[in-house]
């Protein structure tokens, strides 16, 4: 909530303040004072209305669905979550005080002995609602994530993960968060029309913490913050009690800029609290959310997660269209006292893993009750996990990898990844980790919310939309057609309406040695040309052509453009479309490989797609050779594999898929020239029943 009176201060104040202070560090400081968070239902709330929160789907139920963070805030112990059982003896060696037992009444539990062993992870006693949810098909859960040389510090870390970086960029400067990069790439002009008829809410909501996360930052501008202290049913008329004349002019300096800003958050504050008001009196919770647990020894120690949550369901049975809501559960660091003396499933983790757990199910079963469980993807991460080996204070201290829990109905079930191998540790850490956390992010933000490639450059993600993981249920998918193992992004999945509705678009590389880009449209208005963009890395694209458009259209029309020259070895294609106005849109990515030196080409289709029983795989080659047909799954564990022969021309294998779970596949012919093998054709596939 800003206060007139309060903005009055800032001006005085920043009419004599002369020292220098980054914008991030200026907004921290002046936050408390005046902007402290809303408290809905007793829980501290902050608000930010950032551009890609407000994108106006039409591409089905994509555009109600809301993303949930979960920080587990102070460091998970991973191990102790999600312990290995094909390792336990090895496990139980590393932590003899602190192990969770095998035997006894509180043992620990196997939750899922149908995975491989070294898939197969067990959970403390007081984690068994993780287990029903797991049961029950909405859980997965992603073993061994990190990233490279993990920095270890609880702010810098923090601010890493939330940056969507890693702890060598930035050079100690993470001003900017991958929800707002992403959002200002997609939506430049905010705030000057938000709250708007098609986006009443505010577009990202935080709970939990007095500070805005850096994650809600842009590279420029600054999150809106409102402040509430009292019950909800209140918060409307607490906001709109206040009043009084803001300053005429403001300074021509950083901090007039600043100022300016503050009164524009003023001015929306009583727009989204009035909306806040309606939408959360409108809503409901039909479960009771668990409080305080004492049998994990701890007394009064408080479940402040499942108030938030309980919120956060609330509201969106009432109507609310936020799209990103952020959540914390801190008390993670466990130096010291991790587990009681006599029992290691009990003490301060043990209460900890209790309250996630409860708190989750709660929150999945309130949001079934209230009819909306489609909506909503929810996933926890922690800024690092903990050392493998106790410390002697039966704690632990600062580690590397740790799990993560996708939760959702619209999640892939299962176990994704192994259990880290507790053999390979340097000091007292992992030396190895299996997922980079911005795969899982990534792959929500393109499966979950329909995010294309130029939003994820945008976001600087786009390094990773090609290690897309199975995290979403292909029901929940745009059906995926490409042979390239790009994300395609459903075509009607752009902000408003785009002038050229682009019915697809391929790449490949031809028996001469050039590429051949060919798209559709199914309908164009206003269109002008299009151009054909290359890019080397997939991040950083140049007009190769340009192809001019039909203007106005309603039929399917048929494009086509030859890049005589392309880049040798990977490269990346797509189709930046211009209408007269100079709006522009683009097609999905496709990657390309030339290799001359490999001596063959290929033209590869896979159909069906989706396949329900037997995948085709057709191969237009300009030589003979040998190879393999092999398919993976996309966390990268081959499924299949098949030796083959090519001879020049046509070629046609068959992939029997009927035993293979439903999901994503990525297929690859791989072929020998010269005692090297060489990657040929590539596609994803979906197996779908």
């Amino acid at each position: 909530m800003v206060q007139s009176h309060v903005i009055m201060f800032f001006y005085q104040f920043l009419s004599s303040f002369n020292n220098f202070m980054n914008r991030r560090n200026f907004l921290q400081t002046i936050l408390p004072m005046g902007l402290a968070p809303i408290a809905l239902g007793g829980i501290p709330l902050s608000a930010m209305a950032d551009p890609l929160l407000n994108q106006s789907f039409s591409c089905g139920d994509i555009g109600d669905r809301v993303l949930v963070l979960v920080q587990l805030a102070g460091g998970n112990d991973g191990i102790n979550m999600l312990l290995p059982v094909d390792q336990y003896a090895t496990y139980k060696n590393l932590r003899p005080t602190i192990a969770i037992n095998d035997t006894g009444s509180r043992k620990y539990t196997n939750i899922d002995t149908t995975l491989a062993l070294n898939q197969q992870v067990g959970i403390q006693p007081d984690m068994m609602a993780l287990k029903d949810l797991y049961d029950d098909g909405k859980v997965n859960l992603v073993l061994d994530v990190n990233y490279a040389n993990n920095n270890k510090s609880h702010f810098k870390g923090t601010d890493i993960w939330m940056a969507g970086k890693d702890s060598t960029s930035g050079n100690g400067n993470l001003g900017s968060g991958w929800f707002g990069r992403y959002l200002d790439h997609r939506y430049p002009n905010y705030p000057n029309a938000y709250p708007n008829p098609s986006m009443p809410d505010p577009l990202g909501i935080q709970l939990g913490s007095n500070t805005m996360a850096l994650g809600f930052y842009r590279n420029s501008g600054i999150p809106t913050g409102m402040s509430l202290k009292g019950d909800p049913n209140n918060f409307y008329n607490l906001v709109s009690g206040v009043g009084g004349p803001l300053p005429a002019t403001v300074p021509n300096s950083h901090y007039g800029q600043e100022l300016n800003y503050l009164m524009q958050v003023q001015s929306n504050t009583s727009t989204y609290a009035a909306r806040l008001d309606t939408v959360y009196n409108a809503g409901q919770n039909l479960v009771t959310y668990p409080t305080t647990h004492y049998q994990t020894g701890v007394p009064n120690y408080w479940n402040n997660l499942a108030p938030q949550l309980k919120v956060v369901a609330r509201l969106i049975s009432g109507g609310c269209k936020t799209k990103v809501y952020l959540v914390r559960l801190s008390g993670f660091d466990t130096h010291t006292q991790q587990t009681l003396t006599n029992d290691p499933s009990m003490g301060s983790h043990s209460s900890l893993m209790y309250h996630l757990s409860q708190s989750l199910k709660a929150f999945q079963d309130d949001l079934k009750a209230l009819g909306v469980e489609d909506k909503v993807m929810t996933v926890t991460f922690s800024e690092f996990g903990r050392t493998i080996t106790e410390n002697g204070s039966r704690g632990t201290d600062h580690g590397t990898s740790a799990p993560m829990v996708v939760m959702g109905k619209g999640v892939t079930p299962g176990v994704t990844g192994i259990n880290p191998d507790l053999s390979m540790i340097n000091r007292n850490n992992l030396t190895s980790y299996q997922f980079d956390y911005r795969r899982i992010f990534t792959t929500l933000l393109q499966d979950w919310l329909g995010a294309g490639g130029a939003a994820l450059t945008g976001a600087e993600l786009s390094a990773f939309e090609t290690q897309k993981m199975d995290l979403v249920n292909t029901n929940y998918v745009d059906p995926v057609t490409s042979q390239t193992i790009s994300y395609k992004a459903p075509p009607s999945c752009y902000i408003g309406a785009f002038p050229v509705e682009f019915a697809g678009f391929d790449a490949n590389m031809q028996r001469d040695f050039t590429v051949l880009c060919e798209w559709e449209t199914a309908s164009e208005t206003n269109n002008e040309l299009f151009s054909v963009e290359r890019s080397p890395d997939g991040l950083i694209f140049e007009s190769v052509g340009e192809v001019p458009g039909q203007g106005n259209s309603s039929t399917l029309e048929y494009y086509s453009f030859v890049d005589p020259k392309p880049i040798e070895g990977n490269s990346f294609y797509r189709i930046k479309q211009v209408d007269f106005d100079g709006r522009f849109s683009y097609s999905d990515i496709r990657e390309v490989r030339l290799d001359q030196d490999m001596g063959i080409s290929l033209e590869t289709t896979f159909f069906p797609n989706p396949a329900p029983d037997m995948l085709y795989v057709k191969c237009e080659s300009s030589g003979a050779s040998e190879g393999e047909l092999r398919l993976v799954q996309t966390s990268g564990a081959e499924v299949y594999r098949k030796d083959i022969r090519l001879t020049a021309g046509q070629n046609q294998f068959e992939v029997p898929v009927n035993q293979l779970p439903p999901a994503i596949y990525y297929a690859e012919i791989g072929i020998r020239h010269k005692n090297v093998r060489h990657r040929a054709g590539w596609g994803k596939v979906v197996v779908r029943r």
